[in-house]
């Protein structure tokens, strides 16, 4: 794939990251009305919205019942920002970080383009970024410079 190419798909993942807000409370308290759904619970604090979705599930080899919880955590612009899951007594564990997918974004971005572009170029590419992923791109950049 070119250089270009790959910077252009990788300059749509990260405007999609910043486009998508996720599934938005509403659509998953919805989710109450199926069997085995048991507890749906949204609370907000000073900088999230958190929403605990709770059901069931029979596992059919080991007979054995589960219950799982997904946490999905917002900010206060409705942007899902981790979901985490939870079964039986175990611990919530990250099952998606929109951060993280753009940590993994970004230096794969710069990975690519470091030492490759002039700054006039970088300059012009950065321009295509979100505004908000900019500072964070530019940073990298001198790290690793």
């Amino acid at each position: 794939m070119s250089l270009i190419k790959g910077l252009s798909k990788l300059t749509d993942r990260l405007a999609s990251l910043y486009l998508f807000k996720g599934i938005q409370p509403s659509e998953i308290a919805d989710a109450i009305f199926e069997n085995n759904y048991s507890n749906v619970t949204l609370d907000r604090t000073e900088s999230e919205i958190v929403l605990v979705a709770s059901f069931t599930e029979f596992d059919e080899v080991s007979q054995t019942e589960y219950k799982h919880q997904i946490k999905y955590i917002y900010s206060k612009n409705k942007c899902l920002q981790v979901i985490e899951q939870r079964v039986g007594n175990k611990r919530f564990k990250v099952q998606w970080s929109r951060q993280e997918e753009i940590d993994k974004l970004v230096n794969e971005f710069v990975g690519r383009v470091q030492n490759i572009l002039s700054k006039e170029q970088l300059g012009i590419l950065l321009s295509t970024l979100p505004k908000e992923i900019r500072p964070q791109v530019k940073t990298r950049l001198k790290l690793v410079a």
